[in-house]
């Protein structure tokens, strides 16, 4: 508008509407400006605080009115400006609290808004928001825990051995600021060996719990080692291995016995048996067992060395044989085990078996002489050959009745280091010699001692009398106290007589294929009952039984030996040191063939085998011999232990009877138990 006015006239005005353009626009910033650190960890992280300026400013050239600026997530969440003129602004600050599911997502994303009277009125247009995203540190992190939380204890000892129930907790610990999702827990010992959870939160757990039984071999390896895992799809894989200990007491055991009670003599076989125990909780290996004193190393049902479970046991054998020195040493017998593992100290068992020290009587010979018919000349030599040491003895010499000796003809002769004294006891008819004998071992006739005794005498035969016996006893200090005490335990008769007509060999055969009748067999020629003590020939196939035949009316009668064999009373003992007769059928009452049929064939070095109680007595073939039936070389003596088989040979149609014996000789080369090979 325009006026004109002057003193004269006026005022005038004119009005011209100039069109003027206005702009209108503003533009929308929204900024992150950083975060308050709430908990102090000088990382962005959960709880912590986001910081935005959101800033609408007027780039038009028309103030702006009614403008409010807006974010639904921040605190404060708006702000209102009545007018912007332009170039100004409007400003809202606000902020926001992290959540977990903003650190699950690595990011936090906000919009902000502005609306006017102009530009915005309804929002919506681009230019009327503006979005921010913030990056959110993620540390996904799992730990994994475990350990032992029981022990069911079944044999309650209080500590964890065999056969306890072992209980294993194991944890993940989510222990970083994202939720893990598809959590496992897993141990492929325990039972159950693995659980799941679907999600942890952060400072969350998951559980896994299980059983585990002790095994032998833990307990062999002193400890349980266990390894749990852990893993998620965002952390891990996380382990954590636990040792239980397991108390190891090892432990071996042994103990030793003897079927033998007390040692009586030189050579005994003394059986050992031994039993080795695990007395511990572990596994014992390398077991071995050693004796000080057996012919062998032990044997074991398992070769040694050998493995041994707790509670396991084995049984073992040896044996020793008496040697002199141990015999003539007396007290006892004393020998020690020992049984030792990898995991144990030695364990020891020593045996004392007592020594009855027990001298063996001097062996007797005694010889006759009957070229100076009617007068007989008797000789005895007596030779202390199977001992260490001399021998205090009385010898008696019985005059044989129906003959009177010839009083000046007496000669008594101790030999070498032996003394003694001799004399002829009128009143009793006898002939007494009391000294001692000092030894000769091994020596078995006169030739070869040099300590012997020899008596001779010299005796009239009337003409009505047609054989002589003479028998010389010999009463020995078998203890070794110093004393002959007649009458008690520790005195032993050794005999020696000579006949002056000897008994036929027995008959041990009937007549082949014919049946034969015998009569009953009579009470007073029952055969003696042996006990365990059996004949075996290989080469024959022999296995029989031994019975023994008494010595009565000048014979022995095996009419009823039947498929046995017969110790022929007089003889050895089968087994014993000396010579052991033993005869069977050759053929049988039924004019079957006998055991002894085949005798004849037996060759050098054939096996012949004892069995007596237990352990076996080899002999070995030396002599197979056909003699006559007077022979009386079956009955010689022998100091070693020799086996003498007798059978009847070639029948005699004509005298029913057998015309030759088969004489079989052996000798023993080894004794060794049933049970030990």
């Amino acid at each position: 508008t325009a006026t004109g006015n002057s003193d004269q006239a006026g005022p005038e005005t004119d009005e011209v509407t100039t069109p003027v353009v206005q702009d209108l626009a503003l533009s929308l910033d929204k900024v992150y400006t950083g975060y308050t650190d709430n908990d102090s960890s000088t990382t962005l992280n959960l709880g912590d605080d986001l910081n935005f300026t959101v800033t609408m400013s007027n780039e038009g050239s028309v103030t702006l009115t009614n403008v409010e600026v807006a974010d639904p997530q921040l605190s404060p969440n708006s702000t209102t400006c009545a007018s912007v003129v332009p170039g100004g602004t409007c400003v809202l600050s606000g902020s926001y609290t992290v959540q977990q599911a903003d650190v699950d997502a690595g990011s936090f994303g906000n919009t902000g808004a502005v609306t006017d009277d102009d530009v915005c009125p309804g929002a919506g247009p681009l230019v009327c928001e503006d979005s921010e995203t913030t990056p959110i540190p993620q540390n996904p992190s799992l730990s994994m825990g475990k350990a032992l939380t029981g022990n069911a204890d079944e044999d309650g000892s209080g500590d964890v051995t065999l056969g306890d129930t072992l209980e294993f907790t194991a944890t993940v610990t989510n222990d970083g600021d994202v939720t893990l999702t598809n959590v496992v827990v897993s141990d492929p010992q325990l039972s159950p060996n693995s659980t799941s959870c679907a999600s942890v939160a952060p400072g969350g757990t998951c559980v896994l719990v299980g059983t585990y039984v002790v095994q032998q071999a833990d307990v062999d390896a002193g400890q349980f080692v266990n390894t749990a895992t852990g893993n998620s799809d965002q952390a891990g894989p996380e382990t954590d291995e636990v040792t239980t200990l397991i108390p190891q007491l090892p432990g071996i055991g042994i103990t030793k016995d003897s079927t033998t009670t007390a040692v009586n003599a030189i050579g005994e076989i003394v059986l050992y048996q031994y039993v080795i125990t695990n007395t511990g909780n572990v596994t014992l290996t390398n077991v071995t067992l050693t004796d000080d004193n057996t012919d062998t190393d032990p044997l074991c049902g398992d070769p040694l060395p050998l493995e041994l479970s707790p509670g396991e046991s084995i049984g073992c054998g040896a044996q020793h044989t008496v040697t002199s020195a141990e015999y003539y040493g007396g007290g006892n017998l004393t020998n020690t085990a020992t049984a030792n593992s990898e995991q144990t100290e030695p364990s020891q068992a020593t045996l004392d078996i007592p020594i009855n020290l027990i001298f063996d009587p001097p062996y007797g010979i005694k010889t006759f002489d009957d070229s100076g018919l009617p007068v007989l000349e008797w000789t005895m030599v007596w030779i202390n050959n199977s001992n260490g040491a001399a021998i205090d003895v009385v010898i008696t010499d019985p005059i044989p009745d129906g003959t009177s000796v010839h009083t000046g003809a007496i000669y008594c002769q101790a030999r070498g280091s032996s003394t003694g004294t001799c004399i002829y006891d009128d009143i009793n008819d006898l002939i007494r010699w009391e000294g001692s004998i000092w030894p000769d071992p091994g020596a078995t006739n006169e030739e070869e001692a040099e300590n012997e005794v020899v008596i001779t005498f010299l005796v009239s035969i009337p003409p009505s009398l047609n054989s002589s016996e003479n028998i010389a006893v010999l009463d020995a200090d078998l203890n070794g106290n110093g004393a002959i005490e007649p009458g008690t335990e520790e005195i032993e008769a050794a005999q020696a007589d000579a006949l002056w007509e000897r008994p036929p060999l027995p008959d041990t055969g009937f007549k082949p294929g014919v049946v034969a009748n015998i009569p009953a067999q009579p009470d007073q020629k029952r055969y003696q009952q042996l006990g365990p003590v059996w004949l075996e020939i290989p080469a024959l196939g022999i296995q029989t039984n031994i019975v023994g035949i008494p010595f009565q009316d000048s014979t022995w009668d095996v009419t009823w030996l039947s498929n046995q064999a017969g110790w022929l009373d007089g003889s050895a003992f089968p087994s014993y040191p000396g010579n052991s007769v033993l005869t069977a059928h050759v053929y049988l009452p039924s004019g079957l063939p006998g055991p002894f049929v085949n005798l004849s064939q037996l060759t050098w070095d054939d096996q012949v085998i004892v069995h007596v109680y237990g352990q076996e007595f080899i002999y070995r073939v030396r002599t197979n011999q056909i003699i006559r039936p007077d022979n009386s070389d079956a009955f010689q003596h022998e100091e070693l232990s020799w086996l003498t088989l007798l059978t009847c040979k070639g029948y005699n149609e004509s005298t029913n009877s057998y015309n030759y014996r088969v004489m079989v000789r052996a000798v023993l080369v080894e004794v060794r138990s049933e049970y030990i090979h």
